[in-house]
């Protein structure tokens, strides 16, 4: 059984599940009277409801934070905090702000909704049925996304498309991995401490230790809740020590910034806008921070194919007119690839084949490429490498 009979599947178990959620049958609560096809219908209506207000709240905050950038050249026009804040920069924590609460808001909507799904008992009645594990964890993994999928796709489409109506298309895109990462790791989030409720809490024996992990989850319940008055309380003093730190230059704080999540997405569109660096950091610094946590760099001969190495990543050079006795990376694990085809040309470290065929680089088959990787991949699982 392959996506489309999961998802057929899916649809007949998302009924039962929305029955389960509204009226808890199998909790023990007496079965709501009536035409069971209109108790269903309502059940469905109802858990659209909540996915619409949750989408509505979600959306209103997208609106109010990116409405917050379009005015930051007034806002930050006078000193803040005694600091002149950069543009980019306010932007930036206000995208980081809004970031937060999105993914604050699907934990919160996940810590409420996928106990229930448990619960419900959805997946062991599917078990019996004649149907591989595969499949069934396609359903499964089908009925926890439909759970979000309203709140999730306005994330994904509405915070992009406010940030490019205000910043312009380019920071809209921009802003496009940062939405999808707060999606997955809200996601990812919610499964987690959910899980462990129902397995390690719900229904337990009572006891001390049980007894503080109700608590602790409790909280947990709390601290998305009031994510929204936290974010008002803490902002002025989190936009004050952004402007700090922009304000002295590259430093260890700013490189930290820099790379704490969701911050490191929220300041693309700002990268993207300005073009210039934000916390010394322009478009040439976040190549280098990619390159610096890639697993492994493919790679030309340019400048940062030598940089890679540098890093200490380890780097594969495809060399076509240039030659790698000279330009070689110099990175223990680094290697070059070159076609195998014999050409007197070559080197010629021209940038346009004086001879039109350019077989120094069509002659190299990805395959070889592709091997050099693996290898080099290869080489790092069994610790012959470690990229610091």
């Amino acid at each position: 059984m392959g996506w489309r009979e999961a998802w057929r599947l899916s649809s007949v178990a998302f009924r039962e599940l929305s029955l389960q959620a509204i009226y808890a049958i199998r909790l023990g609560n007496p079965p709501p009277s009536g035409r069971l096809d209109k108790v269903v219908r309502t059940a469905q209506r109802r858990v659209v409801q909540s996915k619409v207000i949750i989408a509505s709240v979600l959306a209103l905050i997208a609106a109010g934070g990116v409405d917050v950038v379009r005015l930051a050249p007034t806002i930050v026009s006078s000193p803040f905090f005694g600091v002149p804040v950069p543009v980019a920069v306010f932007q930036a924590g206000v995208l980081t702000g809004l970031l937060s609460l999105d993914v604050a808001f699907l934990w919160w909507t996940g810590l409420q909704v996928l106990p229930t799904f448990i619960a419900s008992g959805v997946l062991p009645v599917l078990e019996p049925l004649p149907i591989s594990d595969r499949t069934l964890r396609r359903v499964a993994g089908i009925l926890y996304l439909r759970m979000f999928d309203l709140p999730a796709l306005t994330v994904l489409i509405v915070t992009p498309l406010f940030v490019g109506w205000v910043l312009g298309a380019p920071s809209g895109l921009a802003i496009i991995p940062g939405v999808v990462a707060a999606v997955a790791f809200a996601l990812a989030l919610a499964l987690l401490t959910g899980r462990f409720f129902v397995r390690r809490v719900q229904g337990s024996r009572g006891g001390g230790g049980r007894a503080i992990l109700r608590w602790a989850y409790l909280v947990l319940w709390v601290l998305p809740a009031f994510a929204m008055f936290g974010f008002v309380i803490a902002a002025p003093g989190f936009l004050a020590l952004l402007a700090r730190t922009a304000g002295a230059g590259p430093s260890l704080t700013g490189d930290l910034l820099v790379s704490a999540f969701p911050f490191t997405f929220a300041l693309l569109p700002s990268v993207v806008t300005q073009g210039g660096g934000v916390f010394g950091l322009d478009a040439t610094g976040v190549g280098i921070l990619a390159l610096a946590s890639a697993s492994v760099a493919v790679s030309n001969d340019s400048g940062l194919l030598h940089v890679a190495a540098a890093l200490g990543t380890p780097s594969i050079g495809i060399f076509g007119p240039t030659s790698p006795w000279h330009w070689a990376p110099l990175n223990p694990l680094a290697a070059t690839v070159q076609a195998a085809s014999e050409l007197p040309c070559r080197p010629c470290h021209k940038p346009v084949c004086r001879l039109v065929h350019h077989r120094c680089m069509r002659d190299l088959t990805p395959e070889e490429v592709l091997a050099a990787t693996h290898q080099a991949l290869a080489a790092v699982s069994v610790g012959l490498h470690r990229n610091d």
